[in-house]
């Protein structure tokens, strides 16, 4: 029998290069499923609270901001290229900063970054960062954004004038628009109430107008409004959706490949995204609900089929979800990926610039240290199982799916659980174990058929039970979870 491993919780930041591999049953549009594997990793700022990814000293890679809740500020993490990071600076910020959202605020070409502060029922506040245009951020102030405690901000041209704008909405039910003067700075925010208790917030072209348009989530109605440009930023709203649970996040993006923007909303704590369909006119219709982490998540083809997929972190299960879009608005289910700590948040993007879009994961670490993970590869992350007579010993049969199809696997034995690079001169040298190096042995190693899976029978002794055991996919260096035999 064995027992899944129960890793200690903390604070890291994972970016997780995708792979698509043929070892799973696929539609007819799809390359692959969705695979992970960790390269590198850093250390980043504590309790990091919500992440973007874009590029921000203009090199052609992408680099990571974080929002940092204890610290009061920004880390900033910048890409070489390759998918490997550097410390990029920290930022302060105000007052319990929550979220954050990059655009050109005064047009030089360079990413800038909005926070908003306040997420702990406080008057909320922006912060607005400018790029130097050397890889780093100047604070030029802090504005009052309207209203109370604020969780959500986003960037776009509400007005039409070209110019960047912000919006944000409020615990009090105060949706404040910041009209950018192309400068970096904002006029004295409109006011409007929105829904009760709203949370998230987004931008969008809904109804294929010429203006962007307003989507807010209510907390009290567990609902999703839209909101109308009436074509000089002001707004109407046009529809609520009822959705269910706690709407905490909403995505955009052209699920049904019909040319309309389409939703999904992600609500907690279901463990549950909802699928809004746009009818061309702006108008939504709920589709599709499907039981995956939502606690964050974003939207991407993380497979290289040319279809929306969508990843979002279960930090209940503590592991990295995946859905396969098909075309038509639906998703189907990717083995989850477990990382060697607990998921947060998530953001999509191509990392280490191969042309594919890769995964960056906030994962809890002790103290509430965030950390920065790069992971590559080109296969999938097998899945094991092995089972023995504890605690007499004997032999014990050591089974796997989700492998590379006809590749090698490496059954290793650990005496405890920890984090070992394998070094130089071995095979999947830079590649990091879930097991200590003290004691680490490799046990035998086995063959997957065509479709990635595969078992043999292995002398289990009575010192085994109690330890931790761990296959590695030799074709792709992908390591699978950690199991205790027991």
């Amino acid at each position: 029998m064995m027992r899944r491993s129960t890793l200690p919780a903390g604070m890291s930041l994972l970016p997780l290069m995708a792979i698509g591999a043929g070892a799973f049953e696929e539609s007819a549009s799809a390359q692959g499923p969705i695979c992970f594997r960790e390269y590198s990793r850093r250390n980043i700022a504590m309790s990091p609270q919500a992440i973007v990814v874009r590029d921000f000293n203009n090199n052609g890679s992408l680099d990571a901001a974080v929002v940092s809740l204890l610290e009061g500020g920004v880390s900033l993490s910048l890409n070489d290229g390759s998918g490997v990071f550097r410390s990029g600076g920290f930022y302060p910020c105000g007052s319990d900063p929550w979220n954050l959202a990059a655009a050109d605020f005064n047009g030089d070409g360079f990413l800038d970054l909005a926070v908003i502060n306040g997420g702990f029922w406080t008057s909320a506040t922006f912060t607005i960062l400018l790029n130097d245009r050397e890889g780093g951020f100047t604070q030029i102030g802090e504005i009052p954004s309207g209203g109370d405690t604020a969780y959500s901000v986003a960037a776009g041209d509400l007005n039409g004038d070209g110019k960047i704008d912000l919006v944000a909405a409020h615990d009090d039910g105060i949706v404040g628009l910041h009209f950018g003067r192309g400068d970096g700075t904002f006029e004295t925010p409109q006011l409007f109430l929105g829904p009760e208790r709203p949370y998230a917030v987004a931008i969008a072209n809904l109804d294929n107008q010429s203006h962007a348009d307003l989507l807010i989530t209510s907390r009290t109605h567990a609902s999703v409004v839209s909101y109308f440009n009436n074509g000089d930023g002001s707004f109407t709203q046009q529809q609520e959706i009822i959705i269910g649970g706690w709407p905490r996040k909403i995505l955009t993006g052209d699920l049904n490949q019909d040319g309309d923007v389409d939703i999904v909303v992600l609500a907690v704590p279901s463990d549950t995204i909802i699928v809004l369909i746009n009818d061309g006119a702006g108008f939504l219709e709920h589709r599709f609900t499907y039981s995956i982490g939502s606690y964050d998540g974003d939207l991407g083809d993380l497979n290289g089929d040319g279809i929306i997929d969508y990843a979002g972190v279960d930090s209940w299960l503590v592991r990295l979800e995946t859905l396969t879009g098909t075309g038509d608005g639906k998703f189907r289910p990717e083995l989850p990926y477990r990382p060697f700590g607990n998921p947060t948040c998530v953001a999509l993007g191509d990392l280490d610039s191969d042309g594919d879009v890769d995964a960056a994961v906030i994962i809890d670490t002790p103290y509430y240290y965030g950390r920065l993970l790069t992971l590559v590869g080109s296969g999938c992350r097998p899945l094991i199982a092995v089972s023995s007579r504890c605690p007499d010993g004997g032999s014990g049969n050591v089974s796997w799916s989700g492998a590379a199809p006809s590749g090698s696997l490496a059954v290793l034995l650990g005496m405890r659980e920890g984090s070992f690079r394998i070094p130089g001169g071995f095979a999947c040298s830079g590649t990091y174990l879930g097991l200590d190096r003290a004691g680490l042995r490799l046990v035998t190693v086995g063959n997957s058929d065509a479709r990635g899976s595969g078992s043999f029978t292995a002398n289990i002794p009575p010192s085994a039970c109690g330890l931790p055991i761990q296959v590695l996919n030799l074709e792709h260096c992908l390591p699978s979870e950690v199991l205790i035999i027991d």
